[in-house]
């Protein structure tokens, strides 16, 4: 897709400006033809060892093997040549572990002048004083088996592992530091895994966190023990833009955050934390409310267009519950001692079941109810309308019946993670009709443009609808995900 003409019209204008500046870096036109083409066709393995120092900075090796027709000297020639004139200082010539390496400091932050050994060309990166531990980065990548000629079929054309013990222990947190991360269950995470592979026509996104236990605190909300996709599927409105149901243990969460709380002890006592919250909410929210919701959730948001404000945008929770008359009674008494948090106003009959709208500081309006066997919560221009849709669809709903199976997951059934509970789908065009005006400030936010400014706001109304006759060209208008959870595993994927 990207390879295509059309394809090209889209980013090519973008990376200008930076490919531009490569060409000035290595000196003319013809030189950066050659440098551009050795570097572009290289198509071998390239692995990636970080490790944070006790500053929390991360020393780096890389290491590019061998693809059979690339010379990696030539390579790393250009890529020496990038460092001189990217990188401040000079070089310097050091040994480590009996390896003489030619490093560039700037500033105590050092990174090597790239090398070839054993059928590898490896890169070095960190802290001045620490190279020897890059080193040892470098090393560990060596004694890694060079990459097969043919991977297996579904083998990951790209895996990242982080060891989550060994980043939470980068550091000397302070014992208040470590309460709170224990109370949220961060100290069972084990590994995290993101890899990118084929999955028949789609390409897949996975991301898979192994427990080195049974999940805690606010992971445990993650991963509920229930299997299958909730009934609530049942529901998903058909204009909806993004959707998601799945499995989220909401008691889990609320007891993961106030342990959490009680770890900060000038916050008051771990009991006198839970009687304030009893207290605020004039009920015990463990035995009144909280029993009583499942781990069945479903999350709407409707077409992002024809609106000006942000805040017109619609979404919409639906949570499963179980004893639909105690829920409702605990829920009215919660929010009758949330004055002046939420201030109930207009109420809706709905075939028998009250649809109430509640104001609030923020001028930001929420209509909730509770009928039916569910909890609403939606939120926007089209709130009412929204849930009153959801309340009557789940009037004649069974939701014991299982999940309104697609077609499309019937597609992707054999890719689907272990233990699959939930499913969710995106469509990128009504994503892609929000003013482009409004993503140019999104950016602008997390940082520079390559030009130095901003796209001209007609040009990026242009490139916008560009890149949405790409994606119908190329049927690729739909993101799909499937959540798992089985032996202490959470999977997530994403299939495009």
């Amino acid at each position: 897709m990207l390879a295509s003409e059309e394809g090209r019209a889209v980013w090519q204008p973008q990376l200008a400006p930076l490919l531009g500046m490569w060409e000035m870096m290595v000196g003319g036109e013809e030189a950066f033809a050659a440098a551009s083409k050795r570097i572009f066709d290289y198509s071998g393995t390239i692995r990636i060892a970080v490790q944070l120092n006790s500053r929390g900075a991360a020393n780096v090796a890389v290491a590019l093997e061998g693809d059979g027709r690339s010379d990696l000297d030539a390579l790393a020639a250009d890529i020496r040549g990038l460092i001189e004139r990217g990188v401040p200082g000079e070089w310097q010539n050091i040994e480590v572990a009996g390896q003489k390496l030619t490093i560039r400091n700037s500033d105590g932050d050092a990174v090597s002048a790239p090398f070839v050994v054993s059928g590898r060309m490896v890169l070095l990166a960190g802290a001045a004083s620490e190279m020897v531990d890059a080193m040892g980065l470098a090393t560990y990548l060596d004694g890694r088996p060079l990459t097969i000629d043919k991977p297996k079929p579904g083998s990951p054309a790209l895996q990242i592992t982080f060891d989550v013990p060994a980043m939470l222990a980068v550091g000397d947190p302070n014992k208040n530091d470590v309460g709170i991360t224990k109370a949220l269950g961060f100290h069972e995470l084990e590994r995290i895994t993101v890899s990118l592979k084929a999955a028949g026509p789609h390409v897949e996104l996975g991301f898979d966190i192994a427990l080195n236990g049974k999940a805690r605190g606010l992971v445990a909300a993650f991963c509920p023990d229930s299997q299958g996709v909730s009934g609530l599927s049942q529901l998903v409105p058909g204009k909806a833009s993004a959707w998601k149901v799945g499995r989220f243990d909401f008691p889990a969460m609320f007891e993961g955050i106030v342990s959490a709380i009680e770890t900060e002890p000038f916050l008051g006592k771990p009991g006198e934390i839970r009687k304030d919250i009893n207290k605020a909410c004039g009920l015990d929210v463990w035995k009144d409310v909280l029993p009583y919701m499942t781990d069945e959730v479903l999350a709407v948001g409707s077409p992002f267009q024809d609106f000006d404000r942000a805040d017109e945008a619609t979404w919409m929770l639906a949570f499963r519950v179980t004893d639909e008359a105690k829920f409702r009674e605990g829920f009215q008494t919660v929010v009758k001692n949330a004055k002046p948090v939420l201030l109930g106003s207009e109420t809706v009959d709905v075939d028998g079941v009250e649809l109430r709208r509640y104001g609030n500081m923020l001028s930001y309006d929420l209509w909730m109810a509770v009928g039916n066997g569910v909890f609403v919560i939606s939120a926007g221009r089209d709130a009412e309308e929204e849930a009153t849709t959801l309340l009557r669809l789940a009037k004649h709903a069974n939701f014991d019946a299982g999940e309104n199976q697609e077609t499309w997951f019937q597609q992707l059934e054999r890719h689907l993670p272990p233990g699959h509970n939930g499913l969710a789908q995106l469509d990128l065009m009504s994503v892609l009709s929000i003013p482009s005006i409004w993503w140019l400030g999104v950016f602008s936010e997390f940082g520079p443009f390559p030009t130095g400014a901003p796209l001209d706001p007609d040009e990026a109304d242009e490139q916008q609808e560009k890149f949405r006759e790409l994606l119908k060209a190329n049927n690729l208008t739909v993101v799909r995900t499937a959540t798992g959870f089985a032996n202490a595993h959470w999977h997530w994927r994403l299939f495009w």
